[in-house]
């Protein structure tokens, strides 16, 4: 009554005196009239191959010069069966929400009733449904496994680990789970929103988002990304273009951050650029008094401007409300604010070569 004998099963028996060969034969009681194995020999020993899970029955027979000696004993044996227990799958990334489909294979040779038990670490609230009652898997049947992934769960790697347990054979199948969500929100850097005075080369510049593979860049010439000049993959957080933007033109631009479980779009930034053929400067600022102001302000500068001049007050989306022609060799100006609304504007003094920004905020 032997179980799990080996597949290549190793057959010996006590030598009989005056036995000159034995005859072994084998079969499956279920079918007694076919013979597996039908050999003489000289030897007390024989070898043979057989299938997994096969029920099997053996004797021998002694032969001699005067006959033969009947078999007094037939055994039963069982080979071995298909005790494979494995996933169709050693780890998987799943998303938050999401739902993902398993099979679990279980061998024939395992004994009925065999029973699957699970684990979870750490521990977590994930639904399982499966297609069969664990308390009594058939063997040789698959276990169709649906995973559920509720909102709520912690991102992060989990070890599902499962057991087979059928009194004799105990086995274990293990598997991991990177479970992740989408792009998380992310800020814009560079340019900074609402900047005036933006190189035509900006270098732009954004966090990184994570759960984020990869970045696509876009900028626009209107706030609905209808009229895009610029759309960039990078797996990087920073692009700076090779060619110039228009100048003096306001550009909107945002990044959508991309990944395995979608993707999160910034909030879109803004920027003016400078006028075509003029550059920032550091000296020469102009001096504001008084700023805060409710009514007339004081604008002086030095002689870093020469040459044809304008001073235009500006709004946050760079909008001119005011704008004064300055003469050759004038060093200072008054202008009136007292009828516009309070807020943060930017005062340009502007030439051919040069072009000065600095804040003014009105009461």
């Amino acid at each position: 009554e032997s179980i799990d004998v080996p597949q290549t099963v190793s057959f010996s028996w006590a030598e009989s005196a005056y036995a000159e060969e034995y005859q072994i034969t084998v079969w499956d009681p279920s079918q007694p009239n076919v013979l597996l194995v039908d050999e003489t020999v000289e030897v007390t020993n024989y070898s043979a191959v057989f299938e997994l899970a096969q029920n099997l029955a053996w004797q021998v027979v002694a032969l001699g010069p005067c006959g033969m000696a009947e078999a007094n004993q037939t055994f039963a044996f069982r080979t071995i069966g298909n005790l494979a227990f494995n996933l169709n799958t050693s780890a998987i990334t799943a998303c938050l929400n999401d739902d993902a489909s398993l099979v679990l294979n279980v061998g024939n040779g395992y004994f009925e009733p065999a029973a699957i038990t699970y684990n979870v670490e750490p521990a977590a609230d994930i639904d399982f449904t499966f297609d069969q009652d664990l308390t009594d898997v058939q063997p040789g049947q698959p276990v169709n496994v649906d995973v559920s992934f509720p909102l709520g769960l912690n991102t992060g790697t989990y070890t599902l680990l499962f057991m087979i347990d059928d009194g004799v054979h105990t086995s274990q199948a293990q598997m991991s789970i990177n479970l992740v969500s989408a792009p998380v929100s992310f800020n814009l850097i560079n340019p900074p929103n609402e900047e005036l005075g933006t190189s035509a080369t900006p270098a732009f510049d954004w966090a990184s988002s994570e759960y984020a593979s990869a970045y696509t860049l876009e900028v626009a010439k209107d706030a609905d990304f209808a009229d895009v000049v610029i759309n960039q993959n990078t797996n990087l957080t920073n692009f700076t273009p090779t060619t110039d933007l228009d100048g003096n033109t306001t550009f909107y631009w945002r990044v959508k951050a991309g990944g395995f479980c979608g993707s999160n779009t910034s909030v879109p930034f803004n920027f003016t650029t400078l006028v075509s053929g003029t550059h920032q400067v550091d000296e020469g600022k102009i001096s504001i008094s008084p700023n805060p102001v409710d009514d007339l302000v004081l604008i002086e500068w030095d002689g870093a401007f020469s040459g044809d001049r304008s001073l235009r007050l500006l709004q946050l989306n760079g909008k001119s409300v005011k704008e004064e022609v300055i003469r050759t060799g004038q060093m200072e100006v008054f202008i009136d604010v007292s009828g516009l609304p309070a807020g943060i504007y930017f005062l340009e003094l502007l030439n051919q070569e040069n072009r000065i920004l600095e804040k003014l905020i009105v009461h």
